[in-house]
């Protein structure tokens, strides 16, 4: 169980002078920034920090803020939920559209309007080219040999 603390305690942080990191530390923030911060603000902050995160304040904080965060968490996964389940609907709705069967009478094969003339150059005429030569591969490949029987075969013995 953490001890509580005093007010002695923390007046004691009053009495020292801020060490060379911590006064070093305060020039950098105010070089970095632009913010005017005193070596004694920082002292304190780097000194009471860890004292801080423990104290009982700062837990009720922090279990308050969880508590709320797992409600945000909890409404925005209902809004999911319904937004799922709505999703489903239409999509069951326009699945069930589709394969409904139409009464009514099919309509005549309309003829097909005539395509918009176009602007511009005419098309050019495509001419149906002879067929062309099988193009050689790129690599060389050397032909096959071919060995023919000079000799006929003779059946005499």
């Amino acid at each position: 169980m953490p001890k509580k603390s005093s007010a002695l305690e923390y007046e004691a942080y009053l009495d020292k002078e801020p060490t060379v990191v911590q006064s070093s530390f305060a020039e950098w923030l105010e070089d970095k920034t632009g913010y005017e911060v005193d070596a004694k603000s920082v002292q304190l902050a780097t000194a009471l920090r860890m004292v801080f995160q423990a104290s009982p304040e700062n837990q009720e904080r922090i279990a308050a803020r969880k508590e709320e965060r797992e409600g945000e968490l909890a409404e925005r996964d209902e809004r999911r939920a319904e937004r799922a389940e709505a999703k489903a609907t239409r999509t069951a709705v326009k699945k069930s559209r589709r394969a409904a069967p139409i009464d009514e009478e099919p309509e005549e094969a309309e003829e097909e309007a005539p395509a918009p003339k176009r602007r511009g150059r005419p098309r050019k005429e495509v001419v149906a080219a002879p067929a062309a030569k099988k193009v050689a591969a790129t690599r060389r490949r050397r032909k096959p040999v071919v060995v023919e029987d000079e000799y006929e075969e003779v059946d005499d013995i």
